[in-house]
């Protein structure tokens, strides 16, 4: 496990400020055949539901329930379905592989976060817990009492090059005011 503990608390902040979410990081560790099938898996998915929305929309007069539940049925279900959920499995997979050879990192925040708070280090199995759903405060993780919020991911190779660098990553200097001339009028 890497250790951080030398880092400031500026340098942790833009570590994690660095990171890519969740998805960036399956993207980027996916290979191109299985980008392209999920593409096309999720394009007939898309299809399939148009194409029975389409064909239901106008209710038959004489339809009974029976015929309103097989409706609804076939709305709900989808052939595409199984397939997709083992493709986000198998790239979920992949991202769990990757941190767990330490290739890539992820950061957050404990909850309750404050403005102090400094990002975490995430275990693997905090992660390994759950497929991540996406909300829009961002990545967060649940595990038992273990929350943690605005997760991202770093690549390791990042995370030495900060480490192993002398000179630290200094905070954003202020702007430099610019000077006001004041015109007086001539008396």
């Amino acid at each position: 496990m890497i250790d951080l503990s030398n880092l400031s608390d500026i340098e942790i902040y833009e570590l994690w400020n660095n990171g890519i979410t969740y998805w960036r990081a399956e993207y980027q560790l996916t290979p191109d055949e299985t980008k392209s099938r999920k593409d096309v898996v999720e394009k007939l998915s898309h299809t399939h539901s148009q194409k029975v929305l389409e064909e239901n929309r106008y209710p038959k007069k004489d339809a009974t329930n029976l015929d309103i539940m097989k409706t609804l049925t076939s709305i709900m279900t989808n052939p595409y379905d199984k397939e997709l959920n083992q493709i986000e499995r198998d790239l979920f997979s992949i991202v769990i592989r990757a941190m767990n050879s330490d290739r890539l990192i992820a950061l957050g925040f404990e909850r309750p976060r404050t403005l102090n708070s400094r990002p975490v280090l995430v275990p693997v199995d905090v992660l390994a817990h759950k497929i991540p759903n996406y909300s829009s405060n961002g990545l967060t993780l649940r595990k038992g009492k273990i929350k943690i919020d605005d997760v991202k991911f770093v690549w390791r190779r990042y995370i030495d090059q900060v480490l192993n660098n002398t000179k630290s990553i200094e905070a954003p200097k202020p702007a430099i005011e610019k000077p006001v001339v004041r015109m007086s009028r001539a008396e």
